[in-house]
């Protein structure tokens, strides 16, 4: 599965995001914040991160938490290029960043501000 995604996406997925993914193949958390060392939009010292997206390779099989929708969520909100989205709601993404190179930064991605970092 994980080997058809990273095709998929054009990226290698970080070994620890494989390793949770075979765990728990995305879902909701009860209500996590990722502390962050700057301020956000969000707050002056964390982010949310009330889901994770998995990864469903079956197209018949509908979820809103699908590593496989990132084409799509990066068109529709004009997201930066190279990026995986691990949770997000539209007004707000954390995500793989792949723009430096083949080794991902974590980013949160504020749509309705110049938030990107």
């Amino acid at each position: 599965m994980p080997g058809h995604a990273e095709g998929a996406l054009g990226v290698r997925l970080p070994t620890e995001l494989i390793e949770l993914l075979r765990m728990q193949n995305g879902g909701y958390t009860e209500g996590f914040a990722l502390p962050m060392s700057r301020a956000t939009s969000w707050a002056s010292d964390h982010i949310p991160l009330e889901a994770l997206n998995g990864i469903v390779l079956d197209p018949n099989f509908e979820t809103a938490l699908n590593l496989m929708d990132t084409a799509y969520m990066t068109a529709e909100w004009d997201l930066p290029p190279r990026q995986v989205i691990l949770a997000g709601a539209g007004h707000y993404w954390i995500t793989l960043d792949y723009r430096t190179g083949p080794a991902p930064s974590v980013a949160w991605i504020a749509t309705e501000s110049s938030f990107d970092g």
